[in-house]
């Protein structure tokens, strides 16, 4: 639950300086640090779960899929350009959030 809050408020900020396609990569930046370091908690899920879960309640709050379906059945080529790019920027946060945080913790290792 933790982690699914910490996404959505990254999206909330990311939403102050993006463009709500782009507000899910901040989110997705964001949870992957904190699942990686929550889940060295004895009792927590491991973190790939707490990921999936975040990654599942940031790609709403980016586009509404009611929308997208009804931009497939006309054809609409900028709504679905515009889900695919929210899903994109939420995927390219969560690579982005790992590549950090693999830097920090090999460095710290040392």
């Amino acid at each position: 639950m933790a982690a699914i809050g910490v996404a959505l408020i990254g999206q909330q900020v990311g939403g102050v300086f993006l463009s709500p396609t782009h507000s899910g990569a901040v989110g997705a930046f964001l949870v992957v640090p904190f699942a990686m370091l929550a889940s060295r908690i004895k009792t927590s899920p491991p973190a790939i779960v707490m990921m999936l879960a975040a990654f599942w309640a940031l790609v709403p709050g980016a586009l509404s899929f009611e929308s997208l379906g009804e931009a497939a059945g006309e054809g609409d080529i900028m709504t679905l350009g515009t889900a695919f790019a929210a899903i994109f920027s939420i995927a390219l946060g969560t690579l982005i959030g790992f590549s950090v945080y693999a830097t920090i913790n090999s460095r710290r290792g040392r």
